[in-house]
């Protein structure tokens, strides 16, 4: 290898390195935040409490595809949350490669009100 060749991969290695490092406190939803990370993340954009109306502007905001979840009578199934509540909303985080894929689900559980009484989030790392 030459010395060009060289220092173009140290370069490379180093701008992965910062990046990791950075990364995490610049995208919320990312590979390197835990779930936790994210919950909290997203509930400073959606506090608990807040109405359906406002937890879609936001996730239309977000640009991150929902799907309803009608809850009633399936409380004991755990699915989609173990959190108690009439309906939910699944929010599909993006998707990352780095380097195995994962895939980050959020859920927000609403009650017969249409409050939000919960968040959860799921991530799940496909390594092969």
């Amino acid at each position: 290898m030459t010395m060009r060749r060289l220092a173009l991969i140290f370069l490379l290695v180093l701008v992965v390195a910062a990046i990791s490092c950075v990364a995490p406190r610049i995208w919320p939803t990312n590979v390197f935040a835990s779930s936790g990370d994210v919950r909290i993340c997203l509930l400073k954009h959606t506090p608990l409490g807040s109405g359906r109306d406002r937890v879609y502007a936001y996730l239309r905001f977000a640009r991150y595809p929902t799907k309803n979840v009608d809850m009633r009578g399936q409380e004991t199934l755990g699915y989609p949350t173990s959190i108690p509540a009439s309906s939910a909303v699944i929010a599909v985080l993006p998707r990352y490669y780095a380097p195995f894929r994962v895939d980050i689900e959020a859920v927000y559980a609403f009650d017969s009100r249409g409050r939000l009484i919960g968040i959860e989030v799921n991530k799940y790392v496909d390594a092969l």
